[in-house]
C-alpha cells in the first residue's frame, strides 16, 4: 500500500471514531488533527470537579501507537487524590499534584480498540476507583 492511500485509510479510520465519540460525547474541535476534546464530561458523585473537558491525543502513528487521554491534575475524589489513578498500571500523574493526569490504554491494539471503547473503560475505571489511602496524600 502506498504512503499516500495509507494516509487516506487512516484519515478515514480516525474519521469514524470522531463520529463514534460525537454519538456519546460533546467532541469539540481541537487547534490540531492530532487533539480530540471531549467537552464537558459528567463524572460521579465524589469526584471533582463534576464536569471536566478531556483532550485525547493522538500518536503521530495512530492507530499504531495508543493514544493517551489527559485529564485536569485538580480531579479529585473525595476531596483527595484518588490511590487508584495513581498506582494503576493505565494512569500516570506528571510531576507536581496539579499537573495533568495521564491515561493510556496498556492493551490496545491497533486492529480492534478504538477510541470509544477505550473512552469508556476510562471512564468505568474513574468510577471504581479506590478511596485515598495513605500514600494518596496531597501533600
Amino acid at each position: 500500500m502506498t504512503d499516500r492511500r495509507m494516509h487516506r485509510v487512516l484519515r478515514a479510520l480516525l474519521h469514524r471514531e470522531h463520529r463514534a465519540l460525537q454519538r456519546e460525547y460533546d467532541v469539540r474541535p481541537a487547534a490540531d488533527e492530532q487533539t480530540i476534546v471531549l467537552d464537558a464530561v459528567e463524572l460521579p458523585e465524589g469526584w471533582e470537579p463534576r464536569t471536566i473537558d478531556i483532550r485525547i491525543e493522538l500518536s503521530e502513528h495512530h492507530p499504531r501507537n495508543p493514544p493517551k487521554w489527559v485529564l485536569p491534575g485538580e480531579l479529585r475524589l473525595n476531596g483527595r487524590v484518588p490511590r487508584h489513578i495513581l498506582s494503576s498500571g493505565h494512569w500516570l500523574a506528571r510531576g507536581q499534584l496539579g499537573d495533568p493526569i495521564i491515561y493510556w490504554p496498556t492493551d490496545w491494539d491497533p486492529a480492534r480498540s478504538s477510541l470509544r471503547q477505550e473512552t469508556d473503560v476510562m471512564l468505568a475505571d474513574l468510577l471504581t476507583a479506590d478511596a485515598p489511602g495513605r500514600e494518596a496524600s496531597d501533600a
